[in-house]
């Protein structure tokens, strides 16, 4: 325990060191940025600054009307007089000592003269910053008449390029002025108080201040690096600062060593305390451990007290512990005892249970396969006599219409419509009973879906206008939409959403859409079935899917149904691995929204 003190206070001394280090770095990294900032704002000043005044340059020219007539007339001579007029004027009275280079260009950014000072090496079969001229030419309209600029390289030397418009409202001609960034760069280092750096792209130096540290004095100083880029991101030329740190360093360790002092004695006398305090409770503490390790063992012996009062405070409250654990065990085995007798007899219980439960499981797994094959042959025996009704009464209509006998006829389009009908409702009891049964089996295969809905489209026309609405489709028919799926499937479930919409709408509309689904799951498509029809109330929405299920008893006496036309719609979609929700107001109509995806 002693041990373990001295060290947690050689930790926090150490800590501190470690603490004042990190501290240290993070000051100058803080000063490293914030040098760099400062940079990068004086060198923005100083862009503007260039730019502002090569605005100034040729708005002066734009006053000048000889100046105008000499570019309309392309009087050389007199265009070669005012640059070097200009280029004169700028170098001394505007105080911009890099100007390179004056170029006058026509509207098209073509070479119509140049000032016979400044850079003589310059020509223009080596076009300065060509990029900047085309970035001028895609300029339009008003955007013509502002300056633009950029940097570039010309046989590894950075300028800096600016294009001045020359026009009142609109441009007759264009300069071109080259200006060197390094030389107006200088003066930066002397109005931060800093030495200043500046490197080629190649790494080799092109200025340099005096004062600039040694490798023998690196260590003194802070230093940061500002990188200049042209408008495509290119870097051109790299500033270098150096800030001396000597004093900084100096106060900090001064400071560091302070706060270590004064950590060490206040230390030093918690150390001798926690000894003091230490020493008196070993004792004691030792006696409670032996006492622990008893009670674990089942001795369950009390202490006698010490000669000190906070120790003894603790071990009346062990010995009040060690009483009640006693009492507490003694109960807990009763307990046990007793739980232990009812968790036998509930165990029989459940074993029983769990037997009829089986039996009955079995039994009802039995009354469904039974159920299935009921349903099937019933179904079958049913399909027969309804398929031979449906073959007459058709070949019948045919003869009566021969006969032009229209009361035979409107008879036999009864029988004809009933045993649809009731083809329809048997055929609904067997998919129904398939599904349950789990006994439903699907054809997979990549189709158009756009084509599929036009059939559907084109199969309901004629169920719409029995309670005269108008069905409209919309279908990108840009959209060539393709599905690997059921295809019969997918077309019955429209269709049943279809049929139920024209059943329950009058004189309204009926909508079928399908676009791609834009979601983030794996659906590729969204269907939907919109109608203004009767709709449905909000209590009725939860029982909406449900076998033999309608809204409520004045529905089924007014449209008919078995309530399982929605119900098989749902458990074909689900089986295709798609959603269905619904959306209704009543009194104003529902919307179905089917969302489908590919089946592999």
């Amino acid at each position: 325990m002693r041990f373990a003190f001295f060290a947690l206070s050689f930790t926090a001394l150490l800590a501190i060191v470690v603490s004042s280090v990190l501290y240290q770095n993070l000051v100058y990294h803080e000063e490293e940025l914030g040098l760099n900032r400062i940079v990068e704002l004086k060198f923005q000043e100083l862009d503007r600054n260039l730019i502002r005044m090569m605005k100034k340059l040729g708005l002066g020219l734009q006053s000048e009307t000889d100046f105008k007539k000499a570019i309309k007339k392309n009087d050389r001579q007199e265009i070669y007089r005012f640059l070097n007029n200009e280029f004169s004027q700028y170098f001394v009275t505007a105080e911009i000592l890099s100007l390179q280079k004056i170029y006058l260009l026509d509207t098209q950014m073509q070479y119509l003269g140049e000032s016979s000072l400044g850079h003589s090496k310059f020509s223009m079969n080596e076009p300065i910053c060509p990029k900047i001229k085309d970035r001028a030419k895609t300029r339009k309209g008003a955007s013509r008449l502002k300056v633009i600029s950029n940097y570039c390289l010309h046989n590894n030397k950075p300028f800096l390029s600016i294009i001045v418009p020359v026009g009142t409202l609109k441009p007759i001609a264009y300069l071109q002025v080259i200006v060197d960034p390094i030389f107006n760069l200088a003066p930066i280092g002397n109005s931060l108080n800093l030495e200043i750096r500046i490197n080629s792209i190649s790494g080799k130096q092109v200025y340099v201040s005096s004062l600039w540290p040694s490798e023998e004095s690196m260590d003194d100083f802070i230093f940061t690096q500002y990188d200049v880029e042209n408008y495509s991101g290119e870097k051109i030329f790299e500033i270098n600062i150096a800030k001396p740190i000597t004093e900084y360093r100096t106060r900090f360790i001064n400071t560091t060593v302070i706060v270590l002092l004064i950590t060490s004695v206040l230390i030093f006398i918690v150390l001798i305390i926690v000894f003091n305090v230490l020493t008196k409770g070993l004792n004691a503490i030792k006696r409670l451990e032996t006492s622990a390790e008893n009670i674990a063992n089942g001795d369950y012996q009390t202490l006698e007290n010490s000669k000190y009062t906070e120790i003894d405070k603790v071990i009346q409250a062990f010995n009040l512990m060690t009483t009640r654990v006693k009492n507490s065990k003694l109960m807990l085995e009763e307990e046990v005892q007793h739980a232990t007798k009812n968790l036998s007899l509930a165990i029989k219980n459940i074993e029983t249970k769990n037997d009829e439960l089986q039996a009955a499981i079995k039994m009802s797994e039995q009354a469904n396969d039974a159920k299935s094959i009921f349903l099937g042959n019933m179904s079958h025996e049913l399909r027969t006599p309804l398929n031979a009704i449906i073959g007459y009464s058709e070949m019948l209509k045919e003869e009566a219409i021969d006969r032009n006998d229209t009361t035979a006829q409107s008879d036999l389009d009864r029988i004809y419509s009933s045993g649809k009908h009731l083809l329809n409702i048997v055929n609904e009891i067997l998919d129904l009973s398939k599904i349950e049964a789990g006994k439903i089996d699907l054809f997979i295969e990549t189709f158009s879906l756009s084509k599929l809905i036009k059939e559907v489209y084109g199969t309901e026309l004629d169920d719409a206008q029995v309670n005269v609405n108008k069905l409209i489709l919309e279908l990108d028919t840009s959209d060539v939409m393709i599905l690997t799926s059921d295809e019969m499937r997918v077309k019955q479930v429209l269709l049943n959403l279809l049929n139920n919409a024209c059943k329950f709408t009058k004189n309204g509309e009926i909508t079928l859409s399908a676009k791609r689904y834009k979601g983030k799951s794996d659906f590729k498509y969204e269907l939907k079935v919109t109608d203004t029809g009767i709709g449905l109330k909000e209590e009725e929405l939860p029982t909406l899917f449900k076998a033999f299920k309608q809204a409520d008893l004045s529905t089924t006496k007014e449209y008919g149904g078995t309530g399982l036309g929605l119900t098989l719609t749902k458990q074909f979609v689900e089986l295709l691995g798609g959603t269905i929700q619904v959306k209704s107001v009543y009194g104003e109509g529902s919307e179905f929204t089917i969302l489908l995806g590919d089946l592999h």
